[in-house]
């Protein structure tokens, strides 16, 4: 979601942490032209570690206020340099994107009269075709969880949810009601994949 750092990992396949010396995990992003640019250290970070196979990894964490809504690519590059009987220097580099997709989705704020159904709307930026049966909502008034399995119009239902898409391919979530009779304010975070929004706290 946006608002929060973001990371991607890379795993350099059969280098094991005694021949990391000669190895070099380089990171890159790609701005919306395309054009490859090398990771700024102002925003990220960049750890190694091993995997439980016992390779190295590559981790890079983007902090918060560099992400934009939507979907950006990264690049890892594993650079393998060897020097040769002549002494000649020589490198051989292997390179593999990343996809970070950031989203964020719309307020909505509604009032009805007592007993009368109640809707709210909003809609999922960032991430085209998004299905509904990844988005659940949380009523942070009383933690409970509304999913699309909820289904609509049942005796022990007082909420379900409704999807749609926008012209840009972008769920619109739809939230109905009954559950009105008594008088309060009740606040709902959205969820995908179940990532929150925001903090639920």
């Amino acid at each position: 979601p946006v608002n929060v750092d973001s990371s991607a990992s890379c795993t350099a396949l059969g280098v094991t942490p005694d021949m990391a010396e000669d190895y070099e995990f380089m990171w890159f992003y790609y701005d919306t032209a395309g054009e490859r640019h090398l990771a700024d250290p102002d925003v990220t970070e960049i750890q190694s570690s091993v995997s439980d196979d016992g390779y190295m990894v590559s981790t890079i964490t983007i902090e918060a206020r560099a992400l934009i809504v939507g979907t950006q690519r990264f690049q890892c590059a594993v650079s393998h340099k060897i020097v040769d009987n002549c002494g000649a220097e020589h490198t051989t580099t292997c390179t593999a994107e990343e996809i970070l997709i950031v989203w964020s989705n719309t307020p909505d704020v509604n009032c009805v009269h007592q007993f009368d159904e109640a809707t709210l709307e909003t809609t999922v930026l960032g991430i085209p075709g998004l299905s509904l049966s990844d988005v659940t909502l949380t009523s942070r008034t009383t933690g409970r969880v509304i999913t699309s399995s909820d289904p609509a119009g049942d005796d022990f239902e007082d909420n379900y949810l409704t999807g749609a898409y926008d012209e840009y391919d972008q769920l619109v979530i739809t939230l109905h009601t009954t559950d009105t009779t008594e008088i309060r304010t009740e606040n709902f975070f959205v969820s995908v994949y179940g990532q929150p929004s925001e903090d639920p706290e």
